[in-house]
């Protein structure tokens, strides 16, 4: 989450793109978690071995469940 909020940010930069129209768009995938104990970013699943994929994949789908819900 980290890395690519500060890629994205950067390319911002690049096109131009005031920085608080940036913080107002741009937001880390684990802000629409509906679980305040995840954490503020999805971690990286290679450390974690195998359960490290299956927490990172019920952390998205959480996530993504919020971001869903905030759309409607």
């Amino acid at each position: 989450d980290d890395s690519n909020r500060m890629a994205i940010t950067e390319a911002a930069n690049h096109w131009k793109i005031p920085p608080e129209e940036v913080s107002k768009r741009v937001k880390s995938m684990m802000a629409f978690s509906k679980d305040p104990a995840a954490g503020k970013s999805v971690p990286d699943p290679y450390y974690g071995g195998a359960d490290g994929f299956e927490k990172v994949l019920d952390l998205l789908d959480d996530a993504c469940s919020g971001l869903l819900e905030s759309i409607d």
